[in-house]
């Protein structure tokens, strides 16, 4: 509807968060929000093991990315302290301490709302829609601009969002991983 932006942020809680990060960034662009979405419905399988590594190498391979793409991308170190800065900036400039962090119209908002509650906080505490909306900062929105909704800035942005073909592609490496552990 172009009323409101979403910008993700990576905002690792552990090592096993912080390497999913890495490979999702490691992805090739047009791929990379399918990659997110497939590591989080996957996050059960990867999160909870001592080291991720061979889940996320196999996520990482149904993607495209080679075993040493792989190896080269989660042992990158630079990609690793990026990530990592970029989480401490958001907790030291923004207050974000947990996820998932939202900020709406340059309010905090936290937590895994219901939908009706997002709405509500989308649409203002009056109920009215909102026109702009800006960064965590607290300058005015500008009513020209879209409203934008995302977790703490970061120094880069995402590739742009899944095409069909990424949705496609995301569906068939979904239900093949969901075939591993059944």
């Amino acid at each position: 509807t172009g009323k409101a932006k979403i910008v993700y942020r990576d905002y690792p809680l552990d090592q096993n968060a912080l390497k999913a990060a890495m490979v999702a960034r490691c992805a090739p662009p047009e791929r990379y929000a399918a990659f997110v979405e497939v590591l989080f419905k996957q996050q059960t399988v990867w999160g909870v093991q001592r080291d991720p590594t061979d889940a996320l190498k196999k996520i990482a391979a149904l993607g495209g990315i080679g075993a040493d793409a792989f190896d080269k991308c989660i042992n990158d170190q630079d990609l690793s302290k990026q990530i990592v800065a970029e989480e401490y900036e958001a907790q030291k400039k923004y207050g974000v301490d947990s996820t998932p962090t939202f900020f709406v119209n340059g309010k905090k908002v936290v937590g895994a709302l219901p939908y009706d509650d997002f709405v509500k906080e989308l649409n203002g505490a009056g109920g009215a829609d909102l026109v702009g909306a800006s960064t965590p900062a607290t300058k005015a929105p500008d009513p020209a601009t879209p409203k934008e909704t995302s977790q703490a800035p970061a120094a880069t942005t995402p590739p742009a969002p899944a095409s069909a073909a990424t949705t496609t592609w995301y569906a068939a490496v979904l239900d093949k991983i969901k075939g591993w552990f059944r």
